[in-house]
């Protein structure tokens, strides 16, 4: 938050002024703060004054977080003087409801936008998750005209009665990855851009989110560790052209 980095400045200034020990990584977590509070300037010249003033020990241990701060500002100092920004907008049509979305993904072939949508119409069953909203369907919505129609349920094939949303579409349509129950990744395939879905199959058990490379033959994906209680990060490379097991 930026009020809390404008009280570490402030802290971190007072510190560095007022006592002659202060800890050697102060000037450091300084300008980190100012960066944060984009004053890329002031920041880039404290990381320097940084890298000239530190021990050996800790210049090893803070040399490449250093340079990638130098490097962030450097950016920050280039962006700040285009006007050619990114604006953040909301989506064209109906596809915001007054429930959350989550976990959009764009079907290159037919211009469509599936997702995830906590709707309390239209979805496949009435249960209410942990947080009290209705559970996730998948919905899809072609885009027309410059907008979005509106959403359709994906239908029973896609939806059950607990959670599911979508994590992936790959470049043909044909085959889309989606997380049931918060827990497992399952796949599903068409025939054709305008087939029906069939019922998905093979299950990736805790996985809660997955991509790959354009050739599938890398694919990264995110598991619950219970035991540590936060999401990791995985990869798995296909041998040959023989298919994935999950």
């Amino acid at each position: 938050m930026i009020s809390d980095d404008r009280n570490a400045m402030r802290h971190l200034d007072e510190a560095s002024s007022l006592s002659t020990s202060v800890a050697e990584d102060c000037q450091y977590w300084l300008a980190v703060s100012k960066q944060h509070l984009n004053m890329f300037d002031q920041a880039k010249r404290d990381f320097d004054d940084c890298q000239s003033s530190f021990s050996p020990k800790t210049k090893n241990r803070l040399s490449t977080a250093v340079e990638l701060h130098i490097t962030q500002c450097d950016n920050g100092l280039r962006l700040s003087k285009t006007n050619d920004i990114a604006v953040m907008q909301p989506v064209k049509g109906n596809i915001n409801s007054n429930m959350p979305e989550i976990a959009p993904v764009f079907c290159n072939i037919d211009s469509s936008l599936y997702f995830g949508g906590k709707r309390t119409e239209g979805n496949s069953s009435n249960k209410r998750g942990k947080d009290y909203d209705p559970a996730s369907d998948i919905f899809v919505a072609k885009a027309s005209n410059g907008s979005f129609d509106d959403p359709q349920n994906g239908g029973k094939k896609l939806n059950k009665k607990k959670a599911d949303y979508p994590t992936y579409m790959n470049l043909t349509g044909k085959l889309m990855y989606l997380v049931r129950k918060d827990k497992k990744i399952i796949y599903s395939r068409k025939s054709s851009p305008n087939a029906e879905w069939i019922k998905p199959s093979r299950k990736m058990r805790r996985a809660t989110s997955l991509t790959t490379t354009a050739d599938t033959s890398l694919v990264v994906f995110t598991v619950w560790k219970g035991i540590n209680n936060r999401n990791e990060i995985y990869f798995c490379n296909r041998i040959g052209k023989k298919k994935y097991t999950f």
